[in-house]
């Protein structure tokens, strides 16, 4: 739904059937939008990421607050076999793979 049709729309007296339908099409769109964009840079950013996985290296993530369930959300992503077909991964003790910054400082101050 492209924005000169969104501006016609009355949405006071849209049913809320309608509302949920309008926004999960404007959703779609704009991922469509996106991933038409960059769809090339992505597969190209993930290539030299699965690079660097069977070379051994590391992703680290990190967070605070929302960005913090992101981050533990995308190590998921790599420590599963959600893609047909690809190796799962040990993946690390929750213990070691999440430290608050509180945390970090304290032991940093400590050491």
């Amino acid at each position: 739904m492209n924005a000169a049709v969104i501006d016609k729309i009355d949405k006071s007296t849209e049913s809320f059937r309608d509302k949920i339908l309008r926004k999960c099409g404007e959703s779609v769109e704009m991922k469509e939008k996106f991933f038409e964009k960059y769809a090339a840079e992505i597969e190209e950013l993930s290539r030299e990421m699965a690079k660097r996985f069977v070379d051994g290296k590391k992703l680290l993530t990190m967070g605070n607050g929302g960005s913090l369930a992101d981050a533990i959300h995308f190590t998921v992503e790599f420590t599963h076999p959600i893609i047909e077909k690809r190796a799962d991964r040990p993946p690390l003790r929750r213990s070691k793979s999440v430290i608050s910054p509180r945390r970090w400082f304290t032991h940093a101050k400590c050491s």
